[in-house]
């Protein structure tokens, strides 16, 4: 009889280690799918650091595009001010050494044609210059209104991307 006691609580004995084996089966089985899923966060988050960075890389590339492209606009146009500033000087020259001839052969018909159509070229001309600077003042203010906007675009996107990040690590750090 007590060796029928001893095997009972034996067999007891091995049933409940046979239920925490298998309850501890279950939390093996439980702790490696959440490893899996960490491991697969952390391989997630790689891969997106990555993509951010590539894409810091790009808005970067972008941005100093723009600026060069900005420089570059605002050197043609002060060349083109030069040019035109130089042209101005070449033609008033020529228009005096013209004149003076002129004055020279017939001076009292000469100085009132000539007065009659400097004035008249004189107004052409301005009117041409303001209008040109006018154009190209607009179009330097488009394109930097665009540049402005693209940055202030991809500004946000950054930040957005950024949080996005920073939320979605501390949500897997937090899990």
């Amino acid at each position: 009889m007590e060796n029928l006691k001893k095997l009972d609580n034996t067999i007891e004995q091995l049933e409940r280690q046979s239920r925490d084996l298998e309850e501890f089966a279950r939390i093996y089985k439980l702790i490696s799918s959440l490893k899996s899923d960490i491991e697969s966060s952390q391989a997630k988050i790689v891969e997106n650091n990555d993509s951010f960075s590539e894409l810091v890389d790009k808005i970067q590339k972008v941005l100093g595009e723009y600026s060069e492209s900005l420089e570059s606009m605002e050197n043609k146009l002060l060349e083109k001010v030069r040019e035109l500033y130089d042209d101005n000087k070449k033609y008033q020259k020529d228009l005096d050494g013209t004149i003076n001839s002129k004055l020279e052969k017939n001076k009292s018909d000469i100085e009132v044609t000539v007065r009659n159509e400097g004035a008249q070229i004189q107004r052409a001309f301005e009117t041409s210059l303001k209008s040109n600077f006018t154009e190209m003042s607009r179009a330097i203010d488009d394109r930097f209104a665009l540049q402005s906007k693209t940055v202030k675009r991809n500004t946000t996107l950054l930040i957005v991307l950024l949080l996005v990040q920073l939320v979605a690590g501390l949500i897997i750090y937090l899990n």
